[in-house]
């Protein structure tokens, strides 16, 4: 299985993404969460990050157009995988968080959006490819 962009493309809009949604989440918390109530700071947040995904991904994703399914579910599985190693990381080093609470983060019976996030960054080798075959 291989990617239908380089490592290095690869690497480079990770980790944009990456950044763009630690500083939405940095902007959730201090933000957001003074000015909103929790559950609409979370709503909102969601939102934004579907947004920076969209455009982030929309860039680098130009050039997919000629992938095949197969290349584009690994590029797929890629993201997300990348995305919850680090926020696990992220939550368990920097925020000293209980593994119970990094998965309550995927509850979303409990109103939880970050699951439909990362649904919305799975879909975008899709979205993008298929974007780049009508266009």
């Amino acid at each position: 299985m291989s990617l239908p962009i380089s490592p290095g493309r690869f690497a480079a809009v990770w980790a944009v993404m990456a950044v763009a949604m630690t500083a939405n989440g940095i902007m959730r918390e201090l933000v957001l969460k003074q000015m909103l109530n929790a559950g609409n700071a979370d709503a909102l947040s969601a939102l934004l990050g579907v947004a920076l995904i969209a455009v982030i991904t929309s860039i680098g994703f130009r050039a997919i157009g000629d992938a095949t399914a197969m290349e584009l579910l690994t590029l797929s599985v890629a993201l997300v995988a990348a995305t919850v190693v680090f926020e696990t990381v992220l939550g368990r080093v920097v925020d000293h968080k209980s593994w119970s609470d990094l998965l309550a983060h995927y509850d979303l019976l409990h109103g939880e959006l970050w699951p439909l996030v990362l649904l919305w960054l799975a879909l975008t080798p899709f979205v993008w490819a298929r974007w780049a075959r009508w266009a």
